[in-house]
C-alpha cells in the first residue's frame, strides 16, 4: 500500500488513526468497563499487532479474539511468538483456524517456523472469562481430533 501511495498518490486517503482502547470510550454499549465484548476481529492488511497493542486495557473482556497473519505492513518487523506470549498472559489460547475444522494450537506449541510469513487466520479463546470456557474447551478438542486425524499424520497416504 505504501508503495501505491508513493506512486499513485492521487488515489490515496489518509484516515484517522486511534487505539481500540480510546475509541471504545466514546461507544455507550462498550464504555462499561464491565461490559464483556464477545467477539473481536481484526483484519487490517498486516497491523494487527499494533491494534491489538492499542486494545490492551480492554482485551481482558474480550472472550474470542480473531486477527489475521501474513507478510505485509508491520508483521515484517513484530514477532508473532511476542503478541501470542502476551495474549497468554492476558488469559488467551491461541489457534492456527484452518479449513474443515481443523485448529492447531499455538500457544504453548510454538514452533520458530511459525515466523515464516505467510496468511493465515489465527483464532484465540479467553480462558479468564468464565463464559468463554464452554467455547475453550471446544477449540482445545477440535485441536485433539486436528491431530488425531489420519490424513494430516506422518506417514499416512
Amino acid at each position: 500500500w505504501k508503495r501505491k501511495c508513493t506512486r499513485f498518490p492521487d488515489s490515496c486517503t489518509n484516515v484517522q488513526t486511534d487505539k481500540i482502547d480510546n475509541w471504545i470510550k466514546d461507544k455507550p454499549s462498550l464504555a462499561d468497563r464491565n461490559a464483556p465484548i464477545h467477539y473481536m476481529s481484526v483484519s487490517v492488511e498486516g497491523n494487527e499487532y499494533e491494534i491489538l497493542q492499542g486494545s490492551a486495557r480492554n482485551l481482558g473482556r474480550v472472550h474470542f479474539l480473531h486477527f489475521t497473519y501474513n507478510w505485509s505492513g508491520d508483521w515484517g518487523k513484530q514477532s508473532l511468538k511476542d503478541l501470542v506470549f502476551r495474549l497468554k498472559k492476558k488469559g488467551f489460547v491461541c489457534y492456527w483456524a484452518g479449513d474443515h475444522g481443523n485448529m492447531w494450537r499455538i500457544t504453548d506449541c510454538y514452533q520458530d517456523h511459525y515466523e515464516l510469513h505467510f496468511f493465515a487466520n489465527i483464532a484465540c479463546v479467553n480462558t479468564n472469562v468464565t463464559a468463554a470456557l464452554p467455547l475453550a474447551e471446544n477449540m482445545e478438542k477440535m485441536f485433539l481430533e486436528t491431530l488425531n486425524k489420519p490424513s494430516l499424520q506422518y506417514g499416512v497416504a
